[in-house]
């Protein structure tokens, strides 16, 4: 169904809020409190964390009336934001904003969002819409927007899970995020796809949560830059699906692309000059290469790397 067929825009009462938690933390009630009363419903899709991180999750939803999904494994962002948001069309909303586990939310985090999308100049073509964000290492804004038109909102080609208020409509059109990428680009894959159907995808200039990419540390290094030090594991997922999207979007996003070429050319770096486990994430980066181009996707079938690169040095892998 395409977007002009139906309009309904962003509010309280269309919106349901979709959390996926795995091992959440003992604040994850703290920081579902500040969405609570700023949406209609509330989703937790737990991908199988302990006993007790589950009983927690149950309390918190009988409290708020709110619904949990509990899988009997990890089966991978993907799969559980495909899971909230099915459900969140069963019940017939029409918008859904999705958070990860440690994400803080603004208390003006939807007000923002929806003023964004009813003063957009075609709002009928606005299908995501992200929030900038600060980092909790320097406490600044991860983007800063200067010489924009509009002094509130600007276009992108990407935007991350966390805090993205996404059209179900659209979602219903262009199909879900991809389980086979398990973890890692889920987000962005998806907003390529959202554009190359024609849709945009915006973001708020305004800082409205606060949420970290990974364990994350700052270096004197060429101008300053922010290590994620994301385990080796992670490592190989960033780069296989990295590479297998820049693949998909090479000629529809040629820019987005050669920029994300380069990001990764300088992660490695980082890696190499500043993370701990070089030799481990090395390999694990050059397994993830090796696994895009043949085209080996969904979860790594055992977390022991050493054992899959063993297996492809010994050409085992074909």
């Amino acid at each position: 169904m395409s977007g002009t067929e139906i309009d309904v825009p962003p509010r309280e009462q269309t919106i349901c809020a979709i959390f996926v938690t795995y091992y959440p933390d003992g604040q994850f009630s703290e920081r579902l409190a500040r969405i609570i009363a700023q949406v209609d419903h509330i989703i937790i899709v737990d991908n199988h964390s302990n006993e007790e991180a589950v009983r927690m999750l149950r309390t918190l939803c009988a409290e708020i009336n709110g619904e949990l999904i509990e899988n009997e494994g990890n089966l991978g962002i993907a799969t559980a934001l495909n899971q909230g948001i099915r459900r969140a069309i069963e019940l017939g909303y029409f918008w859904a904003i999705t958070f990860d586990q440690d994400s803080w939310p603004d208390e003006d985090l939807i007000k923002t969002l929806s003023e964004i999308y009813a003063s957009s100049p075609e709002p009928w073509k606005v299908k995501m819409i992200g929030s900038n964000y600060r980092s909790p290492i320097t406490g600044g804004p991860i983007l800063s927007f200067k010489n924009m038109t509009s002094p509130s909102f600007a276009e992108r080609k990407v935007v991350i899970t966390s805090g993205t208020l996404m059209c179900l409509e659209a979602y219903k059109e262009v199909g879900p995020f991809r389980d086979d990428f398990f973890i890692d680009l889920v987000d962005h894959e998806y907003c390529l796809r959202i554009r190359s159907h024609g849709y945009k995808v915006l973001i708020s200039c305004k800082v409205l949560i606060t949420h970290s990419l990974g364990n994350e540390s700052f270096h004197r290094f060429l101008w300053g830059q922010v290590c994620y030090n994301h385990s080796p594991l992670r490592k190989y997922y960033i780069t296989r699906n990295c590479l297998t999207t820049c693949n998909l979007y090479k000629y529809k996003e040629p820019w987005w692309v050669v920029r994300r070429f380069g990001g990764m050319f300088k992660e490695v770096l980082l890696v190499v000059f500043f993370e701990r486990k070089k030799l481990e994430k090395i390999q694990a980066i050059l397994l993830g290469v090796r696994h895009a181009i043949s085209g080996c996707m969904g979860r790594l079938q055992s977390n022991c790397l050493n054992e899959h690169w063993n297996r492809l040095i010994s050409h085992d892998i074909k």
